[in-house]
């Protein structure tokens, strides 16, 4: 990854898949007992709450 300015980087929103691939975020995850299932259907069943009428 080529490094950003933080105002470029403010700017650049990370992929779900992205996100579930950093370090961080895969220690965190493993602490509370999370996986990715866990995340992408948490993510699923609030974008079909927020397409509800």
């Amino acid at each position: 990854m080529s490094e950003m300015s933080p105002s470029r980087f403010s700017q650049y929103e990370l992929t779900l898949e992205e996100m579930l691939a950093d370090p961080i975020v895969r220690l965190l995850m493993q602490r509370d007992g999370v996986n990715d299932e866990d995340i992408k259907a948490l993510m699923a069943h609030q974008v079909a709450t927020l397409q509800r009428p």
